[in-house]
């Protein structure tokens, strides 16, 4: 991980948090090389002893999202969900890369308050 050229944009975040350095790390990869998401600001999210991760959505203009990378082991409750979307603020959605031990990610979105289903197109 220290050995990719990429570390150094986030090791001040991975030396804070070592517990989820690994998380950090695989979950910035992927937003930058794999989704080519190149605007991506940190936030220190002190309270989860974690970071997220501010991008602007390629396909919408002036849409951010948060990304929060998280294990698949990691436990969560309403309560938390909660205090992440307040101490985020102006968000109506958060984005969790949920890690597995392979280094597959999956994203979920979750969004605050009740949010009816897409309308499906025909």
């Amino acid at each position: 991980m220290e050995k990719n050229p990429l570390y150094s944009n986030i090791k001040e975040y991975c030396d804070k948090y070592p517990s989820k350095a690994y998380n950090i790390f695989q979950t910035y990869i992927d937003l930058y090389i794999v989704k080519k998401w190149k605007d991506i600001k940190f936030i220190d999210l002190k309270n989860l002893k974690t970071i997220a991760f501010e991008i602007n959505n390629n396909s919408e203009e002036n849409e951010k999202s948060i990304v929060i990378p998280v294990n698949i082991n990691e436990t969560w409750s309403i309560k938390i969900l909660n205090e992440t979307f307040q101490d985020l603020g102006n968000f109506s959605s958060i984005i969790y890369a949920i890690l597995s031990p392979d280094s597959a990610i999956v994203y979920y979105r979750i969004s605050k308050g009740i949010v009816p289903p897409l309308k499906l197109k025909n």
